[in-house]
């Protein structure tokens, strides 16, 4: 009789609730087998009880598993800019949704009196926020580019406003009034340029917004905004 042996004799006599010992080998043999069983069943249950824990683990820890982690939330809107090239550049795009500051504009283009080259749009600014947006510095008045069919035909005028600071309450709109060539941009800045033909145009407008903490410039933008010349 091994230890091995003897172990499982007094485990199975111990399973029994008896305090001696029959050291029949036929009836040894017996008690030692079906002690070994038992032992097994329980050892198998358990190895299926901890896979069960491991595949559920494994299911909380990758929730996406057989799915698309890139699938976009529904009815979310995605902010995706817009394209303002230079003369002759790309036009297009929607403006972003993320910032704080919005730029919208009131219909309508007046001509610059006495100047037939130049023309006048006003461009709202509007804390789009819920809280105040203080003395950030920014320029005077927006950049406008003048585009058709997707093309940029008229750049924004120079500037040489000093930057000032604007402040907004939550949900506040300001009016800016701002200047746009009606020359083609080729020549825009000695406005020796051909006239702008009548016919539709799009604005494009874009801001740049610097808080006095010294953080990271915003961009606000604008557009397109059709309009008619005649």
């Amino acid at each position: 009789m091994t230890s091995k042996d003897l172990k499982d004799l007094l485990g199975a006599v111990a399973d029994e609730g008896r305090d001696t010992v029959d050291l029949d080998e036929r009836a040894l043999a017996g008690r030692i087998k079906g002690r070994r069983r038992r032992n097994a069943l329980v050892a198998g249950a358990a190895s299926l009880g901890t896979a069960a824990v491991i595949a559920i683990a494994a299911v909380a820890v990758v929730p996406n598993l057989g799915g698309n982690a890139d699938t976009p939330v529904a009815g979310a809107r995605q902010a995706t800019g817009l394209t303002v090239g230079s003369c002759g550049g790309t036009a297009g795009g929607e403006p972003r949704t993320d910032t704080p500051f919005e730029l919208s504009a009131a219909p309508g283009v007046q001509p610059v009196s006495g100047r037939p080259d130049l023309a006048t749009v006003e461009v709202r600014l509007t804390n789009r926020t819920d809280t105040v947006l203080k003395d950030w510095v920014t320029s005077e008045r927006p950049q406008v580019s003048v585009a058709q069919d997707g093309k940029v035909v008229a750049t924004p005028l120079p500037s040489r406003s000093v930057g000032v600071r604007v402040t907004l309450q939550p949900g506040e709109t300001k009016t800016l009034g701002t200047t746009i060539s009606l020359r083609r941009c080729g020549e825009a800045t000695t406005q020796a340029g051909e006239k702008l033909a009548p016919g539709s145009y799009q604005l494009y407008a874009t801001q740049l917004f610097s808080p006095t903490d010294g953080g990271p410039q915003i961009e606000a933008q604008g557009g397109p905004w059709t309009v008619e010349l005649k």
